[in-house]
């Protein structure tokens, strides 16, 4: 019998070190991945992390994880769909002004990481960056992040779906991550 999303998170993350760690996941099973992973990090594992969405706005991320993971202070989201859509004054949420612009993102991640506050980084979906970069910015951009991560002495999360576009980028990302995971 095939290992549940909720047993293989536990298994892989059972020794949740301050590095950089990499998740893949299928189309099918990235919603329930990227879930349950963030829950079991703030539930679970009682840390405070820094939650970056390329690719939902906040409001989503509060219906799907619910008030207890998404509304507590245990999460800041940095957000680059909300301020598109129109949403605003969004809880614990950071809206970037130009969706796409990596400057803008280093310096917010920063600002965040640089609080002492937080115990981990969740980028959610980091091979989306492809999409309005080149190859080469975007792994500049990693290096830049896993390096942030490891000099500030948190935990980090990279989550990516496997699909034709991200495998151009997977071997880079996991080559300077501490681990890799497939789920």
């Amino acid at each position: 019998m095939r290992d549940s999303v909720k047993d293989i998170i536990k298994k892989e993350f059972k020794n949740f070190e301050k590095s950089a760690y990499l998740v893949v996941a299928n189309a099918e099973k990235y919603k329930i991945t990227k879930n349950t992973l963030i829950t079991m990090l703030v539930e679970y594992f009682k840390l405070r992390g820094i939650y970056v969405s390329l690719n939902e706005p906040c409001t989503l991320l509060y219906s799907d994880l619910g008030e207890k993971v998404m509304g507590s202070k245990n999460i800041l989201i940095i957000d680059s769909v909300c301020k598109k859509l129109g949403i605003k004054n969004a809880k614990n949420c950071v809206q970037l002004t130009k969706p796409g612009d990596l400057t803008e993102l280093s310096l917010v991640i920063n600002d965040a990481l640089n609080t002492n506050l937080f115990d981990f980084l969740f980028f959610d979906q980091i091979t989306i960056l492809l999409l309005t970069n080149s190859l080469k910015t975007t792994e500049e951009f990693s290096n830049f992040l896993i390096n942030k991560i490891k000099l500030n002495n948190v935990r980090g999360v990279l989550m990516c779906i496997e699909e034709e576009h991200s495998k151009k980028i997977l071997p880079f990302l996991s080559s300077l991550c501490h681990k890799t995971i497939k789920i």
